[in-house]
């Protein structure tokens, strides 16, 4: 049942209100009687809507508010990194060095047989592509910061 442009902006309200009283984003969603995406959108939109208005610019209750929904839409996304690593999603980067490192080994290895068999032209292709790949490597942003 779809509902009416009424119903949809009297749910918005609900889930803005639920959440500048406190409420979390699932605990909004569940006041508005719908789901924690759908919340979770609304309120993104309202800070949005907020900033772009320029309402926040002198009132002192908007900027806080403004500033507690980015602060709870960021803990949201950093438990959604914490857990996705609890269940072995993420990949530890000490680990991944681990084993680009040893890939690496055995394909110097590699290179140093292909200079002794072929001259230091072949190799040097292949040294080229192994300085090109650590480079890339070394640039890829990560998501821990130990």
């Amino acid at each position: 049942m779809k509902r009416t442009k009424r119903e949809s902006q009297g749910t918005k309200t609900t889930i803005i209100v639920a959440r500048l009283r406190g409420a979390s984003v699932e605990e909004a969603g569940a006041a508005a009687k719908c789901g924690k995406p759908y919340a979770s959108k609304v309120i993104a939109d309202h800070i949005r809507q907020v900033q772009d208005s320029g309402q926040d610019n002198g009132d002192p209750v908007k900027q806080w508010q403004v500033a507690r929904a980015r602060k709870t839409e960021i803990e949201v996304e950093h438990r959604t990194l914490l857990l996705d690593r609890a269940r072995g999603a993420l990949i530890e980067q000490t680990e991944v060095r681990e084993v680009f490192s040893r890939v690496f080994a055995a394909y110097r290895q590699a290179t140093r047989e292909i200079d002794r068999r072929y001259g230091p032209e072949a190799a040097a292709i292949l040294i080229q592509a192994e300085r090109s790949a650590l480079r890339v490597q070394s640039e890829e942003p990560c998501l821990e910061q130990n």
